[in-house]
């Protein structure tokens, strides 16, 4: 019986002192962020849908725009949780089937200048071999562009936006 004692993902072994989860979450936002680049530049469909922190209400932007930054870490967590109670799934395919994983990406695109474009984000996970449900894409889709336009106002179920503050 032949025994290996190393890290049976060769893509994020030798990260030394580095947290193994932290190396795969910058590996995996690189290559997804210059595949979705690349897929700006080729994505010209008409019914793309595109939306971003420019379509935040000019009243409500400065708290929402804190809250959905907030919003990132929350499902970074989510994603670090899932990873750590699958020992043995490949990392890739941590966080889709919650959809944790698609509302991220979505929203570190939509809080870049220009907004996500739905469309060459699933280019882009296609292009990096990322699994995909279509799905629970378009739930993801859903809630992150309720998140943004209206703090979570229409969405289902969830944890929501935290409350902002009271003003005194």
């Amino acid at each position: 019986m032949i025994v290996q004692d190393r890290d049976p993902n060769p893509a994020i072994e030798d990260v030394g002192s580095r947290d193994v989860f932290q190396a795969y979450l910058e590996r995996y936002d690189a290559r997804l962020d210059a595949a979705y680049t690349q897929a700006l530049d080729r994505t010209t469909e008409p019914g793309a849908v595109r939306f971003g922190s420019d379509d935040i209400p000019a009243e409500d932007k400065e708290e929402r725009l804190k809250q959905l930054q907030e919003r990132v870490a929350v499902y970074t967590g989510r994603i670090r949780t899932e990873w750590d109670e699958q020992h043995y799934t490949p990392p890739e395919a941590i966080g889709e089937d919650s959809g944790n994983k698609f509302k991220r990406d979505l929203l570190r695109f939509a809080l870049r200048p220009g907004g996500v474009n739905t469309w060459a984000l699933v280019r882009a996970y296609v292009d990096i071999n990322q699994g995909f449900d279509p799905d629970v894409y378009q739930t993801a889709c859903g809630v992150i562009q309720d998140r943004i336009l209206t703090g979570g106002a229409h969405t289902i179920k969830g944890s929501g936006l935290p409350k902002p503050a009271p003003t005194v």
